[in-house]
């Protein structure tokens, strides 16, 4: 396993950041993010946890995955694992208030499958800037919008 990581402050409250990167069946964050180009076959599960396909760029390519829910505790903290890609694992979401927002944090545990178990060693500071510039571009989206 490989840890990436990223965080940022999302200048909204605790509720409203859990809903951009939460609700809507996610496609406020297909609005404004670089990297996830679409969200589809969303569905909320009897025990009240997501499941959806996302579909993301990754350089030239776009790669999906599901995400299958273990933790989802609104709007604090939320648990998946990364199946059916090449670029399995875990992902973990945390949101805290704080001054001027809320503090986003993303940990993805990479589990490289195939293929991507050879090259993720020469990708991974590539992935991991991206990631974090994904949020920061986010962010930055939002403050314009509140102009």
């Amino acid at each position: 396993m490989s840890l990436i990581e990223r965080s940022a402050i999302v200048p909204l409250s605790l509720s409203e950041t859990w809903e951009l990167f939460n609700g809507n069946e996610l496609q406020d964050l297909v609005e404004l993010s670089d990297a996830v180009v679409e969200v589809r076959d969303y569905r909320m599960r009897d025990d009240g946890t997501p499941e959806y396909v996302m579909v993301n760029q990754a350089g030239p390519r776009q790669v999906s995955h599901r995400s299958d829910f273990t933790v989802f505790e609104p709007p604090h903290r939320a648990v998946d694992r990364v199946l059916d890609s090449p670029l399995g694992g875990t992902f973990y979401t945390d949101h805290e208030g704080v001054e001027g927002g809320t503090r986003v944090s993303h940990r993805w545990d990479v589990e490289p499958h195939g293929f991507m178990k050879l090259i993720w060693p020469m990708m991974r500071g590539s992935m991991e800037r991206n990631f974090q510039t994904d949020l920061d571009n986010i962010v930055e989206r939002l403050q314009a919008k509140s102009i």
